[in-house]
């Protein structure tokens, strides 16, 4: 299955896109979240479908979108959450104001062997969402920070790398449970 995530300029031009998805018997939606000002949507189907919904909407509603085939599906079901996995040996925490981004870092760190620990998209005006993940292969994974942060793009995500986890930490914000 692919996941579609699309970011709207504003909360009318999401909803006339939820109602557009709605009439499509081949396209699962999966959430919608007004953003303050904007909204966004997530659906899911096969390639062609999701890509050509994307197209058929007006672009000037759109402020960003991204289609995954062959999406993990634990990796969404984190962002549901509906399944979060438990904390290993250290945690990366990506950030930025597109939830695309964030399923596309995701997508890459799990075929790193990392296990997603929180995914959440905060729903108000200029929020950004947050993906934290877990793994034991620190040095393939410092790699992949090293290569973003050298990417020049309009839209960096802020990374965090966090090693030698403290007792308290663990403790603090209950990974374990």
């Amino acid at each position: 299955m692919t996941l579609g995530v699309i970011l709207f300029k504003s909360i009318g031009a999401g909803y006339t896109a939820l109602n557009m998805a709605g009439r499509n018997p081949g396209l699962e939606i999966l959430e919608f979240s007004p953003l303050g000002d904007s909204a966004q949507l997530l659906i899911q189907g096969d390639l062609k479908l999701v890509s050509s919904f994307i197209v058929e909407l007006r672009t000037g509603d759109i402020e960003r979108s991204v289609c995954l085939p062959n999406f993990d599906e634990k990796v969404l079901r984190s962002y549901l959450s509906l399944e979060n996995a438990k904390l290993q040996d250290f945690v990366l925490v990506v950030e930025s104001h597109f939830s695309g981004d964030l399923f596309i870092a995701a997508s890459e760190l799990k075929a790193l062997g990392m296990e997603t620990v929180d995914f959440r998209l905060f729903r108000s005006q200029g929020s950004p969402c947050f993906l934290s993940m877990t793994g034991k292969n620190l040095a393939k994974v410092q790699d992949w920070v090293d290569a973003q942060r050298s990417k020049v793009t309009a839209h960096p995500l802020e990374i965090n790398l966090l090693c030698e986890l403290s007792p308290g930490f663990r403790q603090f914000v209950d990974f374990d449970s």
